[in-house]
């Protein structure tokens, strides 16, 4: 009886632990982007972040809502990824390739006015 608990636990934690992994790897995973400021959003409503960002396969696709003009880019990660673009907003989104390898990623926006924005996602 405990062998057959034993062995029904078991396969139960495998199941849910693939269906952790695919779900992690299938479709799109959006990544939350930041204002890069200390005191951000504090004791006031919420500032609208103008960018999106989104996981798709091997790339990060950043997009803005508005044309606000250019950005400079940069994407680094624990993995060796180091990709640096500037990202005219004029142009909706932009594709920036990523190796997709397990690490720290992280995707900094920096506009020409100075303000800052980021996001970090784990692979």
């Amino acid at each position: 009886m405990k062998t057959t608990l034993s062995l029904l636990l078991t396969a139960s934690f495998a199941v849910l632990m693939s269906l952790g992994l695919s779900a992690k790897t299938d479709g799109d995973l959006p990544i939350p982007i930041k204002i890069s400021r200390p005191g951000a959003n504090e004791n006031r409503s919420p500032e609208q972040v103008p960018f999106y960002a989104q996981i798709e396969d091997y790339y990060v696709t950043l997009g803005c809502a508005s044309s606000i003009g250019s950005a400079y880019i940069t994407l680094i990660s624990t993995a060796g990824d180091d990709y640096q673009t500037v990202f005219d907003t004029s142009a909706g989104e932009i594709n920036i390739p990523i190796s997709g390898a397990s690490g720290q990623y992280r995707l900094d926006i920096v506009l020409f006015s100075g303000e800052s924005y980021y996001g970090e996602f784990i692979l």
